[in-house]
């Protein structure tokens, strides 16, 4: 095949593939930009109570938090969950466990335990508040 010929063929190619590109399919109306349905409203994340697979380090994402069924092996249980408020709850970032602000969150996580276990202090228990990542 002469470098003409074959010239020929590849322009003739690449313009037809171009044009089928074009033409639209049966049931579009051409206009990708019209057909998206709306994103959901964004929501934070709130964890359920439950039994979990792994410890819960001192801050918790989503897949962390994914609870399993309490019969059968777990390393940690959530028992209770609440929301900060006050002025922790209007800082920009997730506070450090040793801020003098989580106090009340503490106490009340203390109180719930004490609530549902007796005085879990007893046991062989750790009373962790594990708060949201920044994602969360």
């Amino acid at each position: 095949m002469s470098k003409r010929r074959a010239s020929v063929v590849a322009a003739t190619l690449t313009v037809l593939t171009l044009l089928g590109c074009g033409l639209g399919s049966a049931g579009g109306d051409g206009d990708l930009a019209d057909d998206w349905r709306a994103l959901p409203q964004a929501e934070s994340f709130t964890p359920g109570k439950g039994c979990h697979a792994k410890a819960l380090a001192k801050n918790a994402s989503r897949e962390d938090a994914a609870t399993v069924d309490c019969t059968g092996t777990h390393l940690s249980e959530t028992i209770f969950v609440g929301r900060l408020t006050g002025a922790v709850a209007e800082l920009p970032d997730v506070p450090l466990a040793a801020n003098a602000a989580l106090v009340p969150a503490y106490t009340e996580c203390h109180n719930r335990a004490d609530a549902l276990l007796g005085t879990w202090l007893d046991f062989r228990l750790s009373l962790r508040m594990v708060l949201p990542t920044a994602e969360g």
